[in-house]
């Protein structure tokens, strides 16, 4: 979790303040805001993001700010602003229910991976239009859009609350301090990278040097982000240029970040608000799934130039890892390690037990861990003790982190809808 010892509020904070309201989706639905609501809360917003600071990053902590210059489709919640659904081919502004769930989508999708995520935040582009005393029909026909986005933030409401989403709103680049390429980084920068157009080399390149300089407008308090695996490679290359000394981390999470935004076929509606911060309340378990997900990660990067699909890819190394990790936890079961299968069980599931539990009683095979125990592979161990064990993985496999756990397997898409192994 971010070190929240630098603020004070958050959105959700000053929305309950200000209008006297709890941010339920419910109440939202019975009770849409006004024109008065809305210029009330526009101002309270306002004030809010000019006093807003980031809260400090903790060591280890992946957290990632969607920069709002990139495409539309990685410009999280800007749907709501500008999305062309909304004109139908005409001037006019009228917004298109569709649009509600994509923000919640994209940013579930980098919560897979990231401790925490910035993003920016729409909603005061929406309140822009709701100065206090005018009613205007651009501001009416915004109403809708405002109240489905706070609808769309309550559902959020506890990742907002528990600072692992950060949103926010104020410029992070000004621009006659923006960095520049200088042509002799950019030619070796094309030499190095023969197989990408010397423009793409170019145009991304620019891109990379100014998500470094919001960086450090952010001092350093986000890390980055980049929607393509093409802009990695580039980042790579610049750092070595640079001959900065980096970790392999400067680049393998992006890298897996950028994987991420590839993959049409991830589900995120598979995880709840609750899912993403109960994992994450159990360092243990978040820190072991994020390193199933890294070991995918690094498979891709090893192999990137052995392939033409990063999607399918994606599919082939994670059924790999699934399966490895599985039968290395099946192999402690044969060895007769009981006790260090179980050991944790009395106040911690460990991330192999809640596996086992997963495969073995939705269908993962004979030698998973159910199978193990109840064909008697263990041998040597007395029926009680089999039992006990038993009783530990089907508690485990009920319990509320193993159920986030497996949600976190069927968005990654492991698992089917069954809660079976894909093949």
């Amino acid at each position: 979790m971010s070190d929240t010892s630098n603020i004070s509020s958050t959105l959700v904070d000053v929305y309950e303040k200000c209008l006297s309201r709890p941010l339920r989706r419910k109440d939202l639905a019975r009770s849409p805001l006004t024109i008065k609501d809305l210029s009330t809360l526009a101002r309270a917003v306002s004030d809010h993001y000019r006093h807003y600071s980031l809260p400090n990053k903790e060591t280890g902590e992946l957290r990632p700010s969607i920069s709002p210059g990139f495409t539309t489709s990685h410009s999280v919640g800007l749907n709501y602003v500008s999305g062309q659904k909304h004109y139908r081919g005409t001037f006019n502004y009228e917004f298109d229910a569709t649009a509600e769930g994509e923000m919640s989508d994209n940013l579930k999708r980098y919560l897979l991976y990231c401790h925490s995520l910035v993003f920016e935040d729409p909603l005061p582009y929406l309140l822009d239009y709701f100065e206090p005393n005018i009613e205007t029909d651009t501001a009416l026909r915004r109403i809708p859009a405002v109240n489905a986005l706070l609808a769309e933030y309550a559902d959020l409401k506890q990742l907002i609350t528990s600072r692992i989403l950060l949103p926010i709103s104020h410029p992070a680049i000004i621009l006659n301090e923006l960095p520049v390429l200088d042509k002799d980084t950019q030619k070796d920068l094309e030499k190095r990278l023969p197989n990408l157009p010397s423009d793409v080399v170019d145009l991304l390149a620019h891109k990379i040097i100014e998500e470094q300089y919001r960086r450090r407008r952010f001092n350093n308090n986000v890390d980055l982000f980049f929607p393509h695996t093409d802009y990695v490679l580039i980042l790579r290359e610049l750092l070595k240029l640079e001959q900065k000394k980096f970790a392999s981390t400067a680049v393998s999470e992006p890298f897996g970040l950028a994987v991420l935004g590839s993959i049409s076929a991830l589900n995120p509606r598979a995880l709840s608000t609750a899912d993403l911060v109960r994992i994450r309340v159990d360092d243990e378990l978040f820190s072991e799934w994020r390193a199933f997900l890294s070991r995918v990660f690094r498979e891709i990067q090893v192999r990137e130039h052995t392939f033409t699909s990063v999607e399918a890819e994606f599919v082939v190394a994670l059924s790999e890892e699934f399966l490895s990790w599985r039968d290395r936890f099946d192999a402690r079961l044969k060895r007769g390690s009981i006790k260090a299968a179980f050991s944790e069980s009395g106040t911690h599931i460990s991330i192999g037990m809640v596996a086992g539990g997963i495969t073995g009683m939705l269908g993962g095979g004979t030698t998973t861990l159910l199978g193990a125990l109840a064909g008697g592979v263990l041998g040597g161990l007395v029926q009680p003790a089999i039992e006990l064990a038993k009783n530990i993985v089907n508690k485990s496999v009920q319990r509320a982190d193993a159920l986030s756990l497996r949600h976190h397997f069927l968005a990654v898409g492991i698992l089917d809808s069954k809660g079976r192994v894909r093949r």
